[in-house]
């Protein structure tokens, strides 16, 4: 959490954004937006994001598209022209070129990266205390610029000098002796100094270290769904981190804007996921791993804590052929509500071991947050959860309508949607927007279920998914469509014999995406503008969303 300055300052904000608002915001409303005070290009899209406009090129999907002219000086930063290098140079860059290459080159002398490969990857580990590092020596190079342990700035900021002299407030976060070695070197290369005492006492530093590590943010593109950027947002001060969320973080280059996922008033506390909405639908267990590494502690929201509402880990009734979902705790030990049986200790006993080694197998297999780029690795990964997804669907005592489905569900179809949209369209990205597709429509079963309305990623990717699949096999164009239509739309669907009568297909593109967008509004309160064929960047388009002809559209 923030100091009481900056939560009476983010409150005022919400406040006099409200009054001017009739004292309440509704669902998909903007809360507040707000601007980084340091931030940095996260490192696989480094050439893939402009550093000064924060243009990202519609080629940032395809792993061997053209570069962005990169800084000749650290490499870890690229820009869109002469025009946005002299920009971001005189915008700060000038103050954090050295310290970024130095960096690097200490990550590149212990082989965790290779600077001259633009495929290089860092596990997530270690991009984190990347990532937060270099933040703080950007913050430590503002603040310090005039006490000659750092590089010279003209830049003074009293907000962020307020936000570190209540460096007592931060979280403590559990760090490991080897990262804690990882962050004491890269500061130590940044710097140029012997040690990091020369720059901060070592107490004072981890406190630096966490105070900044508990108020980032992931920017992630609302088109492609990468993750571009990590941002220190004053803001975050004023929210509390938690699965039980009111507002979900959105961006627009490094701007962040918060918008309400439920009606709000004046009383109303923010709460949003953080990172933790950036990484992928994760058990209870996992998800408060995360939280414990990421902010210092679990989180205790109802979603966590309530054993009632905390998550269903159902299983089957004892009745052979009986549906009810019968949960895994001392309810299970009341009569069915459908058929009357009920279940005994020893089979609930049993339900809950089944849980426990499912989750330990998932934690193991199916974590989306290692860095990957390369298709190959993509495809290899799919086999765990696919395995996993397999046994749940065929166990005895596992009931159907659990979030562990709904992981792996995640999981296979986001890895088939990285499949597709890393290969240069053809038959094999084809084959993976239908397999993302399969995967990716139970989800729309499942999230009312277990309330993950809120994960826009999953609904966005969705979107494109199911689009891809209408493109590119109109063999599945009913049954896609089917999916977003209300009951009530008479809409008529072309016929097909196959992917070669595509042409059809495309013709009926815009109606059938305004279908989609209709039922959006439907489940999700909101509008999504129906998409124009032939754009780009914003939609179903002529390059990433097309039907195959022969392989390739001509």
């Amino acid at each position: 959490m923030g100091s009481v300055d900056e939560i009476s300052s983010a409150v005022n904000k919400l406040t006099i954004a409200l009054e001017n608002g009739e004292g309440k915001y509704t669902l998909g409303m903007n809360v507040l937006s707000a601007e980084p005070w340091v931030w940095t290009i996260t490192w696989n899209h480094r050439r893939k994001v402009c550093a000064a406009c924060f243009t990202i090129p519609s080629n940032i999907r395809r792993t061997n598209g053209p570069d962005l002219r990169a800084c000749e000086s650290c490499k870890t930063y690229a820009y869109c022209n002469t025009e946005c290098q002299k920009m971001g140079w005189t915008s700060g860059h000038f103050m954090e070129c050295e310290l970024m290459r130095n960096m690097a080159l200490h990550l590149e002398k212990k082989g965790l990266l290779v600077m001259d490969q633009d495929k290089s990857e860092m596990s997530y580990s270690t991009s984190m205390v990347y990532y937060v590092t270099s933040l703080v020596a950007k913050a430590l190079n503002r603040l310090h610029s005039d006490e000659g342990t750092t590089r010279s700035s003209e830049v003074d900021d009293k907000t962020a000098r307020d936000f570190y002299e209540n460096v007592n407030d931060a979280p403590p976060i559990n760090l490991s002796q080897s990262e804690r070695t990882l962050i004491k070197e890269l500061l130590q290369a940044a710097f140029d100094v012997a040690t990091v005492t020369d720059i901060l006492p070592e107490a004072e530093l981890w406190k630096y270290y966490c105070r900044t590590r508990s108020n980032i943010s992931q920017m992630v593109d609302k088109t492609s769904h990468l993750p571009y950027g990590i941002g220190l947002y004053f803001e975050n001060g004023a929210m509390r981190r938690c699965c039980d969320n009111n507002v979900v973080q959105t961006f627009k280059g490094k701007t962040m804007v918060m918008k309400a996922t439920k009606d709000l008033t004046l009383s109303s506390e923010l709460r949003s996921p953080g990172l933790v909405q950036d990484l992928q639908p994760l058990p209870r267990k996992l998800r408060q791993r995360y939280y414990l590494a990421i902010y210092g502690k679990e989180c205790d929201c109802r979603k966590c804590s309530d054993e009632y509402e905390a998550e269903i880990n159902p299983m089957k009734c004892v009745t052979s052929g009986c549906n009810e979902v019968i949960p895994t705790d001392l309810r299970a030990l009341q009569p069915c509500r459908k058929c009357g049986v009920k279940s005994d200790e020893e089979r609930l006993l049993q339900a809950r071991k089944t849980y426990e080694e499912f989750i330990r197998r998932y934690a193991e297999t199916c974590d989306l947050n290692a860095q990957v780029s390369k298709s190959h690795k993509a495809l290899a990964r799919r086999e765990a959860p696919l395995g996993l997804l397999r046994q749940l669907d065929t166990n005895e005592l596992v009931h159907p309508e659990n979030f562990l489905r709904y992981c792996c569900l995640y999981v296979l179809g986001i890895t088939y949607y990285k499949i597709a949209t890393n290969i240069v369209p053809d038959t094999a990205s084809c084959f993976a927007y239908r397999e993302a597709w399969k995967h990716l429509k139970p989800l729309t079963e499942l999230m009312g279920k277990f309330e993950c309305k809120y994960d826009q990623r999953a609904l966005r990717i969705l979107k494109d998914a199911g689009v891809a699949a209408m493109y590119s096999a109109t063999a599945q164009l009913e049954e896609a469509v089917a999916v977003f239509k209300g009951p009530r739309t008479k809409e008529t669907l072309p016929k097909s014999k196959g992917v070669r009568d595509a042409s059809a297909v495309m013709e009926q593109g815009p109606r059938l995406l305004a279908i989609m967008a209709e039922r959006h509004v439907a489940l999700y309160g909101r509008s999504v503008p129906p998409v124009k064929p032939g754009k780009d960047r914003k939609g179903a388009s002529k390059n990433r969303l097309r039907a195959v002809k022969g392989g390739r559209v001509k």
